[in-house]
């Protein structure tokens, strides 16, 4: 078996700058040969491994497209060669009842698992399964193994018997042909739910949710529909990854709504802050707020607090040593960084005016903020054609108070913070729209179309996806916003748990297209902490 869409000679090509996107597009190219001819050689755990490789090297190095259906090809060939394609399906129920979660990991920080968690709650007259693909060690957060519990279903960790990816995927097939409809909201390069779905005979609807609609992702024409969170993802799929719009649909992010306790004031004295001060509140990972163009958010917000002595910032997620959080003596004192932790409702409660991160946007946390009676303010620096960076979202979109340049920023922040009126005019007017999209019978009903439109077997229809195109200002947005990981660390985490008879045939290959992949690799893990006691940590930088 060849993919004979991708031209690569190994024996030539070099793994190049991964913040080029011509030349991250070649070296996604060449490691997807290697999962070609890995396949071709009847390696298919191997080819899998490699595979997702290649998509995790695309996903953070943008190679100048979205989508790869030659990629989805050899997915959906790898597919067919597991186990259980033939399952048989329990008796559909629709609409239906017993849904499947599939998720990469559930963890406490991050909105994927909040987004599930609210959706299990808000849907609550079905029973909810989520199958986990790599939770290694990490623990699922009690919060939402409740959730989970209290609707009848089950977690299974895929991961916890097996490394290989492929044993995953079979294991995932058997939950798949127990459950009513599939909803995969996995990391994008995670290609496990994919190798479940692709080649499976008989089995429910299935849509992929598109919560990281400005990256690169596989599975857009291995599924019967892409659901969307916002308008702007929704484009981008017609555009740039070729969906048909039959097969898109609208699903708002779920958002419990809180129950307030504490009142503003109460709020903040709890943070330690004085009454009469003006909270700004910003949640975000913190390299969203890493400047691609001068003036950066951390700049701003020098400036806001100069004009405003009152004015306090809380960041949460940002770290004071930033090395992009350039702060004035005298502001300095008023801002508060506290790294990645979860951000608690009392922050909420507490914030007067939020702030989202850019340049790139945290959509969860800028609506979480906005249902608790919070004024909003954006600042959008990039072209309309690459608006997917911005924040947005049914019931964002119009009601927030977006900016697109510096002096505008500082001046509408300023607004809020002189004006009480103002600021509960803004919050009150986000607050109803966000709540009749994300929560409730509002919520509900995308949810419902949604289970009513999907039927099975819509992915036989080939997506045509455009060329790649390195000049768009999506493409110099992603590149500028500079994301880009080695291809040889990328490597380094997915081999260095497989077994030998798995490693060392893509290892092998892999050195040929980028050398500083590391040798140590060939060895056994026990030797490999060896090696790594006894060297010191400059040399193995050096060797790589």
């Amino acid at each position: 078996m060849r993919v004979s869409c991708v031209e690569a000679n190994l024996d030539t090509m070099t793994a190049d700058d991964p913040r080029d996107s011509r030349a991250s597009w070649r070296t996604f190219h060449g490691v997807l040969a290697i999962a070609a001819e890995l396949a071709a050689d009847r390696h298919v755990d191997s080819a899998a491994i490699a595979l997702q490789i290649a998509a995790e090297f695309a996903s953070h190095n943008h190679p100048g497209t979205l989508a790869s259906p030659q990629a989805e090809r050899l997915v959906a060939e790898l597919g067919r060669q597991l186990p259980g394609t033939g399952l048989r399906q329990r008796a559909r129920v629709r609409p239906p009842e017993s849904i499947l979660h599939v998720m990469t990991r559930a963890s406490a920080i991050g909105g994927t698992t909040r987004t599930v968690a609210n959706w299990i709650r808000q849907d609550r007259h079905r029973r909810h399964t989520v199958a986990l693909t790599s939770q290694r060690t990490q623990p699922v957060p009690d919060w939402f193994s409740d959730a989970v519990r209290a609707s009848g279903g089950t977690i299974h960790i895929l991961d916890a018997e097996s490394t290989r990816l492929t044993a995953r995927a079979t294991r995932l097939r058997a939950a798949i042909a127990a459950s009513d409809f599939v909803d995969l909201i996995p990391i994008p390069f995670d290609i496990v739910p994919l190798l479940a779905v692709a080649g499976l005979a008989d089995r429910p609807p299935v849509v992929l949710v598109d919560h990281c609609d400005h990256m690169f992702w596989l599975g857009g024409g291995l599924v019967d529909a892409v659901a969307h969170m916002r308008q702007a993802g929704t484009e981008l799929g017609r555009r740039r990854r070729g969906i048909p719009a039959e097969r898109q649909v609208m699903l708002p992010v779920p958002i419990e709504p809180r129950q307030r306790t504490l009142d503003r004031v109460a709020a903040k004295a709890a943070l330690g802050i004085p009454a009469d001060a003006i909270l700004m509140l910003t949640v975000a990972r913190g390299g969203k707020y890493r400047p691609i163009q001068e003036p950066g958010f951390f700049d701003l917000i020098d400036r806001i607090l100069h004009r405003h002595p009152q004015a306090r910032l809380l960041a949460v997620g940002p770290q004071a040593s930033d090395p992009w959080i350039h702060l004035g003596p005298e502001t300095r004192a008023r801002v508060a960084t506290l790294g990645e932790v979860p951000a608690t409702p009392t922050m909420f409660e507490a914030a007067d005016i939020y702030l989202d991160s850019f340049p790139f946007a945290s959509n969860t946390s800028l609506m979480e903020a906005g249902l608790a009676g919070v004024p909003l303010v954006c600042c959008c620096r990039f072209p309309a054609e690459a608006d997917v960076m911005h924040p947005g979202a049914p019931g964002l979109d119009g009601t927030v108070v977006r900016t697109t340049g510096a002096d505008a920023y500082v001046d509408e922040v300023s607004a809020l913070i002189v004006d009480d009126t103002h600021r509960r005019a803004v919050a009150a007017r986000i607050e109803t729209s966000l709540t009749a999209a994300h929560c409730g019978e509002g919520w509900q009903g995308y949810l419902e179309a949604m289970y009513a439109a999907v039927r099975p077997g819509a992915s036989a229809i080939t997506c045509a996806v455009p060329d790649a195109d390195h000049d768009s200002p999506l493409t110099v947005a992603l590149r500028e916003l500079g994301l880009g990981f080695s291809l040889a660390g990328i490597v380094e985490r997915h081999l260095a748990e497989q077994p030998a008879a798995i490693r060392v045939p893509v290892l092998r290959r892999l050195r040929r297209l980028d050398a500083s992949c590391s040798r140590s690799l060939f060895l056994p893990s026990s030797m490999r902490s060896l090696v790594r006691q006894r060297t010191p940590v400059e040399v193995r930088a050096r060797r790589g």
